[in-house]
């Protein structure tokens, strides 16, 4: 079974240059909706938005099904898949009010960071019986594999024909209340990238937006360290793939004074005509500038 834990609407500052809801706050939403099953399952008596003292998000899938425009209303529901002695795996669903049709899925892995009390311990087994969930088709993995990635440095990376996609210092905004970058955050940082890439692939110029841009279908993040307020921050991206319609994007987060990478991201994008509100092929300028980018 699956419960209700978020109920909101799309708001304007919440759109991204594509003309609808930004990736970030897909993310940010569905993390508040976690929010609610670690208080249902008596591990929030520290709060950390959205996150907690005793579980760390490892890993994130995200599946947009239908992008989302300003006033839409919708609401989240939420199922676990796995609670185990290492690792929690919840399942999400953002459904449209108006339709009842999903038009995001999230799955997300969290890790075990702390022991937990027994008497928190004892209440996990009831409430994963009352939520335990498969994974419908359409919430799946579909342009994207859920291996583990090979990891490099940023030097290893520089070396490679990548694009410096983003730079900067993390801000108190993007953190929680220990100082903390939030998980979203990382997707708003990769998402900042995107007019660089943009600019790199012609669908930008020095008027502002083309006709042609690119919507996300799927994402993948591995996280592998939430760096302190202040970090200095690099991303070097890259094309995995290429087709007639979509590419994938893949987005090395970098710790600059460490070297080491913090997040990796992995997104399939399509080709719109912004206009039309459609996908269309990748036109040929766009195209051969992306496999310039092959890693």
């Amino acid at each position: 079974m699956m419960i209700t834990v978020y109920r909101n609407s799309v708001q304007s500052w919440e759109i991204d240059q594509m003309g609808h809801m930004n990736v970030q706050f897909y993310f940010e939403k569905a993390l508040q909706g976690c929010v609610v099953l670690w208080n249902k399952l008596g591990i929030n008596e520290k709060p950390v938005e959205l996150g907690n003292t005793y579980l760390s998000l490892a890993r994130a899938h995200i599946r947009f099904l239908k992008e989302q425009k300003p006033g839409a209303p919708f609401f989240f529901k939420l199922g676990i898949v796995k609670l185990g002695d290492t690792e929690v795996k919840t399942y999400l669903e953002m459904i449209e009010t108006i339709s009842q049709q999903p038009c995001a899925a999230f799955n997300f892995e969290f890790l075990w960071t702390s022991k937990l009390p027994v008497e928190i311990k004892k209440n996990f087994s009831k409430v994963f019986e009352e939520l335990r969930v498969d994974i419908p088709s359409y919430g799946q993995p579909r342009g994207l594999s859920l291996h583990k990635e090979h990891l490099m440095s940023l030097s290893q990376a520089s070396e490679k024909n990548m694009i410096d996609s983003f730079e900067s210092v993390i801000l108190l905004r993007q953190c929680d209340n220990i100082d903390k970058i939030k998980p979203s955050a990382y997707m708003g940082v990769v998402s900042d990238s995107t007019p660089h890439l943009l600019a790199y692939t012609g669908t930008i110029d020095e008027n502002g937006m083309t006709n042609v841009g690119s919507a996300a279908l799927e994402y993948k993040f591995d996280f592998f360290e939430y760096v302190t307020l202040g970090t200095h921050l690099k991303i070097k991206s890259g094309i995995q793939s290429m087709s007639n319609k979509t590419f994938v994007w893949k987005h090395w987060i970098f710790n600059v004074e460490t070297g080491k990478p913090v997040a990796l991201a992995s997104a399939v994008a399509v080709t719109m005509d912004l206009e039309a509100r459609k996908s269309i092929p990748i036109p040929p300028e766009m195209a051969e500038a992306l496999t310039k980018l092959i890693l």
